[in-house]
């Protein structure tokens, strides 16, 4: 999965993308929230800082190649987990 985002504010949830069943916890994707990235898949989250780039095209993506998930900004290897 990945995007580009150019966020005006760092203030609440920022939704990127997301899918699923909320109410049955089944659901994953990427919101902005603080100075940090998260990458919510079902309820394990993977959360990174990543500073305010308010007004900048940042590009943020999240990988899974069958046993780990990367998370990536602007190209960088930001947090993996197993």
């Amino acid at each position: 999965i990945s995007a580009w985002v150019k966020p005006d504010s760092f203030f609440g949830d920022q939704f990127i993308i997301n899918w699923g069943i909320t109410s049955m916890n089944r659901w994953m994707g990427f919101l902005l929230r603080g100075n940090e990235i998260n990458h919510f898949w079902f309820s394990n989250d993977l959360v990174r800082p990543i500073g305010q780039p308010t007004g900048k095209w940042t590009h943020v993506a999240m990988t899974f190649d069958g046993t780990s998930r990367q998370l990536f900004v602007n190209g960088a290897l930001i947090g993996v987990d197993t």
